[in-house]
């Protein structure tokens, strides 16, 4: 038998085939056209994304017989043996296997010496990261200044790995992870050179399982065409690598749309009893509540969704059935469970109450309509005391007939009269937002406008508080004045002054601060003394 599998057989040749790598790929063609290719170059990326297929396409493009060229002709014998790993000029070693300074050292030996046929020697080395430091610093010297007929071509999956004195002589290229809508066009291509009957959403679904590694995705469709008897489905799928089918994924996300947390329970049982991990499918529910999310906030149509097109539809209906907010909650609570039940021995109890707490969620309300409601009801306890104050001016201006409500209550010339309860409310309102503290003690005053400044250019307010409101009050005198004036429509000023305005007992006489070290602590923090130790213990006696 010498079947050969599709990640060999579709393996790319041309810098063309390499898919979803576009960028490093015309940045190689054009430097063959320009004559600028480098020494050395750093494939680094995750795995199967055609690191080391665009090694080879580089050596097949810089040694063949045509060459060099950015479309190597893939048909002389150089481009062949390329292809198949054994030509004499194109060295590919194992990092993992060839990691020691002697045979680092051999290497470089081996390198002063011309190539047999091609045009350059070419070493391509994968897993490059796992190499000693003394082999590395062994290579530094070769790898500044090689001889002009050697390049070096690096491979890794972790670069980070790698010394800064060797990434610092390489021309960088980053590989990134493949689109699933890409792996799934691709996969759908080989099915029908290969004569294989898949589902598109199953081969969305090995999509989305390669996790943007096209040689994963084309391993687990070889996987898949010799489970399947007749046609590959979602459900082949969840069978071969433990997984959940995306039908079971929709039917959770609509349990939990209806609030049945029995039902959402009884299918945790149902998919772990068909052999599904508990990680995966909370990782699948991850995945379902950010694809409602995106559902949600760009519509099902949207690119970022990569799910079939009745997957989609569906998507659609449940999403109406979510706030946006919930779905935000939802997407997070589960990223949280799936670390929690790696931590715990009990990770089937912490998947269940997470599934217990989501078919809940509609009980829950917005952050935001909470905290309306706590400002509501902060305004209407500060409204209450403000109504107390105003109470005098409304009494005056009912009892001036049917007239239009008036600004002040009318009063003979040379008098005061008390502000008219709304302008009054409504300057406390304003203060609010200007100062909250400074409007609670200022709504237990009293506040009236002074009659003879009517009609003066500027409306003057009179204030009156105990004598620690006042000198609180003096030193906000601006925001006070900006509140009555936006509240009376018109400039204003304030008089403030002090009375017992406030309800409770008048206030002790301060005690007399006794110590230097007292006073000076007072005049550091411009306090003053509430209560001495001598004049609780006399409370204490008359009480």
């Amino acid at each position: 038998m010498s079947y050969q599998v599709l990640a060999r057989k579709y393996r790319p040749r041309t810098f063309d085939e390499v898919i979803g790598q576009e960028s490093a790929a015309e940045t190689l063609r054009n430097a063959i056209r320009s004559d600028r290719v480098a020494h050395a170059y750093l494939f680094s990326g995750p795995r199967g994304v055609g690191k080391t297929s665009m090694a080879r396409i580089l050596a097949k493009a810089l040694n063949c017989e045509t060459g060099p060229t950015p479309t190597p002709c893939n048909e002389c014998p150089i481009c062949r043996s390329i292809d198949t790993g054994d030509d004499v000029d194109v060295v590919e070693i194992d990092g993992a296997s060839n990691n020691s300074v002697d045979q680092v050292r051999q290497l470089r030996e081996n390198a002063r010496y011309a190539p047999a046929r091609a045009a350059f020697k070419i070493y391509i080395i994968d897993e490059v990261h796992m190499l000693s430091t003394a082999a590395f610093n062994a290579l530094l010297k070769t790898l500044e200044e090689p001889p002009k007929h050697v390049k070096f071509i690096f491979a890794t999956t972790e670069p980070h790995k790698l010394l800064d004195t060797i990434k610092s002589r390489c021309q960088r290229f980053d590989f990134r992870r493949i689109p699933s809508s890409r792996i799934a066009d691709h996969l759908k291509m080989l099915c029908e050179k290969e004569g294989i009957n898949a589902e598109d959403e199953a081969l969305v679904a090995v999509a989305r399982a390669a996790h943007g590694g096209m040689r994963d995705a084309e391993s687990l469709l070889d996987q898949l065409a010799s489970l399947a008897a007749d046609t590959i489905t979602a459900d082949d799928l969840a069978r071969l690598v433990g997984g959940v089918p995306p039908q079971t994924v929709l039917e959770f996300l609509e349990a939990i749309a209806g609030q049945d947390a029995k039902r959402a329970i009884e299918m945790i049982d149902e998919t772990l009893a068909k052999g599904a991990a508990d990680d995966e499918l909370i990782q699948q529910l991850v995945d379902g509540f950010r694809d409602l999310l995106l559902a949600k906030v760009a519509g099902p149509d949207t690119e970022l969704i990569d799910r079939g097109p009745e997957f989609r539809k569906q998507l659609a209906q449940l999403a109406d059935g979510f706030s946006t907010d919930a779905l935000m909650y939802l997407v997070q609570m589960f990223a949280e469970t799936k670390k929690k039940a790696r931590q715990s021995s009990q990770s089937r109890v912490v998947l269940e109450l997470a599934v217990i707490k989501a078919a809940r969620i509609h009980q829950l309300r917005p952050l935001d309509e909470l905290v309306g409601q706590v400002k509501k009801m902060g305004s209407g306890g500060a409204g209450g005391n403000r109504r107390k104050a105003g109470t005098t001016a409304q009494r005056t201006t009912r009892s001036a007939g049917p007239s239009p409500t008036p600004t002040v209550a009318e009063s003979p010339p040379g008098q005061s009269a008390s502000a008219d309860g709304d302008v009054w409310t409504r300057a406390l309102s304003e203060l609010e937002q200007l100062n909250e503290p400074l409007a609670i003690m200022i709504q237990k005053g009293s506040c009236t406008l002074e009659q003879s400044a009517v009609g003066a250019g500027q409306a003057r307010f009179i204030i009156e508080l105990d004598s620690f409101g006042v000198q609180q009050a003096e030193q906000n005198r601006q925001l006070l004045e900006q509140a009555l004036s936006k509240a009376h429509g018109g400039p204003c000023s304030v008089e403030l002054r002090a009375g017992a305005t406030s309800s409770g007992p008048p206030p002790k006489k301060e005690a007399e601060p006794k110590g230097e070290h007292i006073k000076k602590t007072i005049a550091m923090f411009n306090g003053r003394v509430v209560h001495t130790k001598n004049q609780t213990e006399e409370e204490s006696r008359d009480g």
